[in-house]
């Protein structure tokens, strides 16, 4: 096969000083995402591959490979809490793994707890994260939409199957840590819009704590990373006396403070 002609990306430098270096970027007008010329560079570019991909001869029997690994069922390892008994199971055609629970023994009927291939009808609503209270009695979930994984934090009551009239966003994959009798929970997410500089809405990931039967929009910080680009998540021991709070950086412990059970922020 023959050199492929790439479409032709324009050269604009401009150079930086950095530390008393000269630093040169070719490319620094791609970063404007939403400009014509970029739009346009990407439509070629896309347009290029697509062309160049569709000619390769190995192109269906790759499909064929794949369509084969993807229709393959698959089921993960069941959780317990409470007296129930939780796991995502995959059927062979399913758009999304389904999350399902038992109730006091692996050998019961299931049930469904969530169903994202029900969220949309063109299945581009994906579930996120999913977090059992320690009763197994409310579930912590996240959704998100058209592809993109920042998306909402929500709490379905498993006694009648109903969600609670409760959203916080942004959140992306948002660890969920509960009290142990289930009036509230840490949570991870993003600033609110507006709270920030609009290039730093999907930075400053923090924990803040929600309390039931109190407003959203005021839940209190607990832990915020010294550097915002770093993750934030939260977790409990393993005997569920200390809440555990890190960040992305290393995958270090960045703070720990006693649990919930024992200690609660003012609320």
């Amino acid at each position: 096969m023959s050199k492929p002609h790439y479409p032709n990306s324009r050269i604009e430098a401009v150079t930086d000083l950095l530390h008393g270096n000269e630093i040169t970027d070719n490319y620094r007008w791609l970063e404007d995402g939403g400009s014509t010329q970029t739009k346009a560079w990407v439509a070629e570019q896309n347009a290029f591959s697509r062309a160049y991909l569709e000619s390769c001869p190995e192109r269906e029997a790759l499909r064929a490979e794949l369509k084969q690994v993807f229709d393959a069922s698959w089921m993960g390892v069941p959780s317990r809490f409470g007296k129930r008994y939780f796991y995502s199971r995959r059927e062979a055609g399913q758009n999304h793994a389904v999350f399902y629970f038992k109730d006091d023994s692996l050998e019961q009927p299931e049930q469904i707890a969530i169903d994202p291939n029900t969220f949309s009808s063109d299945g581009t609503v994906a579930l996120g994260s999913c977090q059992p209270s320690f009763d197994g009695k409310l579930l912590a979930y996240s959704s998100s939409s058209a592809g993109r994984e920042i998306g909402v934090l929500k709490i379905k009551n498993l006694e009648t199957m109903q969600d609670l009239d409760l959203e916080i966003s942004p959140v992306w994959f948002p660890s969920v840590t509960w009290l142990k009798d289930s009036s509230g929970f840490y949570y991870s997410r993003f600033p609110k819009s507006g709270s920030v500089p609009a290039e730093e809405e999907m930075y400053h990931q923090a924990v803040y704590f929600h309390a039931f039967r109190t407003n959203s929009e005021l839940d209190p910080l607990v832990f915020k990373p010294e550097n915002m680009v770093a993750c934030a998540s939260v977790a409990a021991s393993s005997d569920e006396t200390v809440l555990l709070l890190s960040t992305s950086e290393g995958g270090l412990l960045s703070g720990m403070i006693p649990h919930p059970h024992i200690h609660r922020p003012d609320r």
